[in-house]
């Protein structure tokens, strides 16, 4: 019952994408997500008076 299994099972049924397609988008999402975490632990931490900045819309 995974939405993303039958969403890519009727991908490749319809012939929109190949399984190797699919599979090379795969990694490039897998590479974007390990390089977005690799830049966020390199990252310093935010200063704590920054949390709350633009949270909140200033209403009129």
């Amino acid at each position: 019952r995974d939405p993303i299994q039958k969403a890519r099972s009727r991908f490749i049924a319809e012939g929109s994408f190949t399984a190797a397609e699919l599979d090379s988008l795969d990694e490039r999402a897998a590479g974007d997500v390990a390089r977005a975490v690799e830049y966020a632990e390199a990252s310093p931490e935010p200063d704590v008076s920054e949390a709350l900045r633009d949270i909140f819309a200033e209403t009129k």
